[in-house]
């Protein structure tokens, strides 16, 4: 028989500390647009592709497949960067990763 008071933190609470170094591809979603495919067999080096965003959107912070936050690009160092300004709430991010990621 085990002692239960042997141990005050939560069952599986260490599962958690084990994940906090787990590195994430996190992925940043400037817009998007659609082409036929006869139009993207077209495509050269140099070719422009307009998104269907403007300048000033927030751009989307994707992890797995979900918008997990909007952020604006920002320049650090000559590196671009994106400052976060919403945490998508948990309602939000279920329903962008239900989604299909091609829309029609």
């Amino acid at each position: 028989m085990t002692d239960m008071n042997k141990d005050t933190a939560p069952e599986g609470s260490g599962t958690l500390e084990l994940l906090m170094d787990l590195e994430l591809p996190v992925n940043v979603s400037f817009g998007k647009t659609q082409m036929p495919l006869q139009q993207v067999l077209k495509w050269t080096t140099g070719s422009i592709i307009e998104l269907e965003n403007i300048v000033n959107d927030p751009v989307d912070i994707v992890i797995n497949h979900c918008v997990i936050a909007r952020g604006e690009v920002v320049v650090v160092e000559g590196n671009y960067g994106v400052r976060v300004q919403e945490i998508v709430s948990r309602a939000q991010r279920l329903q962008t990763s239900a989604e299909p990621q091609v829309e029609e």
